[in-house]
């Protein structure tokens, strides 16, 4: 390696010296005699300032040369200096810079060859170090006592070069797997371009390109990179994605000219980006971007029909994103008869759905079709119930209240059913697969204005229905009605093992305690958003849950007693050795001190969330942050908004069993306070407080 300090300390100081007062003045000139301390180059400037004016040019040389060549002396000594302060500070591309200053400024001085060589083959760039050694060895004299050092450094530089072993052109081909199956798709396409041994490897190895995800490689806004590398590997492509809008056309056009003879499943994600989809999520601002781009949209559909021949014979699973009104859900089908998954994620204003014609028995096990703008009439997918019989899971958004018993009746193997009716997003649902046994098992019900649509559904599958989750709506309408939703503890619910309820009405909150006296299998409960103080009496049906191992309070209010009952029934395991694992408490205000105490004292807990503004003392505090480091088994903890001291949260952090810690708002800690808190193992993420 390169030793900076040593040609720092070889340097010579050239440093600016006064003159003395003594020294003897040649010129005449009054300013000069009152400049007793002048340094010599200022005195050689004025001489030869003087010089030039009474034309005495041979004396303007004289004096100005020695001058200029002390001056590029010390220059060159600064650049050294500097050249050795950036390799010390690690900022080695301008040290390469300074380096090459030298060599321009003093190209018979060796220190600027003997950085820039030695630095370069450090990067291992061999080639380019032996280079910079060679042009050194031919301007620095032979008699400099750092010539040898020049040779020596090429001679090494070469010696490394030629040591160098292609690993991919050596090693056996299932060991070449292993070394490629690390790699970034991103960068493969860059590895096939190495050498024609790297090309012909890596284009043999199929595991590689099983998987495209052509935004991942090409980005969004940037020339395709796998538009020439597709054609060459599409025998081996199994799954593919495909970006939005800039690459999209080329791609499918690329799609039906090419074999893509194993392509099991295909998507086309969001055409319009995440951003611009948020920014026009206002519905006539979204529709006028539509009607706009239209043309386009509907180029891209008559794009994806075309390819459909290409690859239905194989394809099993098809999600696709499109804005418009050209799909067509009966021409999907046709094409792709072997379809297993279909998501169809349409915005437009036409009828996607509509004029559905199967003249066949479809292998369809999961569908997920989506509307923004118009209404899934239940009459339109009958005939794609009644012509699918294995469905397992279906995800409808937009559906009348009919649609429940459409599919009660059409749909004998349901598993998993999920049904919006109002503005939400798909990914707003809960995802639950189904399990092995039929049934349905898990509902999902987005702000349906009544309970009557569930009930003949419920009955049916009430000995297999295990998970409840339903968005009760906003509206004041519903709000003036919600006798609509009483009794709900009146359905079929016994074997629930998970409840999910948001936007809780009073009506189902008072119901809560019977609800959950009849459901005695729950094991995980969600609670958001409730409207009106949970009872007293839902607190002790909860503490009798015997299988109860998730508890999710957010934004709900309750007495301060009733839930310290629930905690401290809940503080040890209990005697089978289970207990409540997770638990989760987010107010818009304070948590009582004592309520705080309790949860940190649940000896079960893998995971706690607690969100409130409240202040403890700061012996309740010290006792707190105590519990939650001696707690046995937590693995993840979040707080938000808290006021906690740095030593409360150095107190926690002592906690060996923690892997997550999510502080948000935290008062009055820094970054760095909180940094300082846990381990280096556990997975940090926060948020600064703010005022």
């Amino acid at each position: 390696m390169f030793d900076d300090g040593a040609t720092l300390n070889n340097l010579t100081p050239l440093l600016p010296r006064p003159m003395s007062n003594d020294t003897p003045m040649t010129s005449t000139s009054p300013s000069l005699e009152k400049e007793n301390t002048m340094t010599d180059w200022q005195q050689a400037e004025l001489l030869a300032k003087n010089a030039f004016v009474n034309g005495d040019y041979d004396a303007v040389i004289d004096h100005s040369s020695g001058t200029v060549d002390d001056l590029q002396k010390r220059l060159v000594y600064l650049l050294k200096m500097r050249m050795v302060a950036w390799a010390r500070k690690g900022q080695h591309k301008r040290e390469l810079d300074e380096a090459s200053t030298i060599i321009q400024y003093a190209p018979h001085d060796p220190a600027g060859y003997m950085c820039m060589g030695h630095r370069y083959a450090d990067q291992g760039h061999q080639t380019k170090a032996i280079k910079v050694f060679d042009n050194g060895l031919r301007n620095v004299p032979q008699s400099d006592n750092q010539y040898k050092a020049l040779y020596d450094g090429k001679q090494r530089a070469m010696e490394r070069r030629n040591q160098r072993i292609d690993i991919i052109a050596k090693v056996p081909f299932d060991v070449m797997g292993i070394i490629v199956d690390q790699i970034p798709a991103r960068s493969l396409v860059s590895c096939i371009k190495v050498s024609s041994v790297w090309r012909q490897k890596l284009l043999e190895y199929p595991r590689c390109w099983r998987t495209i995800r052509i935004e991942d490689i090409d980005g969004v806004d940037v020339p395709a990179r796998m538009w020439y590398v597709l054609p060459l590997v599409s025998h081996h492509v199994r799954e593919l994605s495909l970006p939005h809008a800039p690459q999209l056309p080329g791609y499918l056009k690329l799609i039906s000219t090419k074999c893509f003879t194993n392509l099991q499943s295909f998507q086309i994600r969001n055409p319009i980006s995440r951003s611009l989809l948020c920014a026009l999520s206002v519905s006539i601002n979204l529709q006028h971007y539509i009607k706009e781009n239209k043309h386009g949209f509907e180029d891209y559909c008559e794009l994806f029909h075309e390819c459909l021949p290409n690859i239905g014979s194989t394809l099993t699973s098809l999600d696709i994103h499109f804005f418009g009104d050209c799909i067509s859900l009966s021409l999907i089908l046709n094409a792709c008869r072997n379809l297993t998954e279909i998501g169809i994620y349409d915005n437009g204003e036409g009828p996607t759905f509509s004029g559905l014609v199967l003249s066949f028995k479809t292998l369809l096990k999961k569908v997920v079709l989506q509307t923004v703008y118009t209404t899934l009439q239940t009459s339109e997918l009958v005939p794609l119930f009644q012509c699918s019989p294995v469905i397992q899971y279906l995800a409808l958004k937009g559906c009348e209240d009919d649609m429940y018993t459409a599919v009660s009746e059409n749909c004998s193997s349901i598993k998993v059913l999920k049904i919006g009716h109002g503005p939400q997003r798909m990914d707003d649902f809960v995802d639950v697969y189904p399990g092995s046994h039929s049934g349905l098992t898990s509902l999902s019900a987005y702000y349906l204005t009544s309970r009557l649509p569930l009930m003949p559904l419920i009955d049916k599958h009430s000995s297999t229905l295990c998970s409840l989750h339903v968005k009760f709506p906003m509206s004041i309408g519903f709000i003036r009605q919600q006798e609509s939703w009483d009794n709900l503890s009146s359905l079929a619910l016994n074997g629930l093992v998970r409840l999910y309820l948001e936007n809780v009405p009073k009506a189902i909150v008072n119901d809560l305690p019977r609800l959950l006296e009849r459901c005695s299998k729950l094991k995980t409960i969600y609670l958001n958003n409730v409207h009106g103080r949970i009872p007293d009496a839902a607190f002790l049906a909860l503490s009798n849950l015997r299988k109860l191992n998730s508890l999710q309070l957010q934004y709900a209010r309750f007495l301060e007693q009733s839930i310290l009952r629930f905690l401290h029934s809940v503080q040890r395991p209990r005697n089978d050795g289970h207990g409540l694992t997770k638990l989760r408490l987010y107010v818009d205000g304070n948590i009582a001190d004592a309520v705080l105490l309790a949860c940190a004292a649940v000896e079960n807990l893998s995971y706690l969330a607690i969100c409130c503004t409240t202040k403890m003392t700061a012996n309740n505090e010290q006792t707190f942050s105590a519990g939650l480091s001696r707690l046995p088994r937590l693995r993840k903890l979040h707080l938000s908004n808290m006021k906690l001291s740095e030593q409360s949260l150095l107190h926690i952090g002592q906690n060996n069993n923690l892997k997550e810690v999510q502080l948000n708002n935290i008062y009055y800690l820094t970054a760095v306070q909180i940094q300082d808190a846990f381990a280096p193992h556990i997975v940090l993420k926060f948020t600064e407080y703010t005022a």
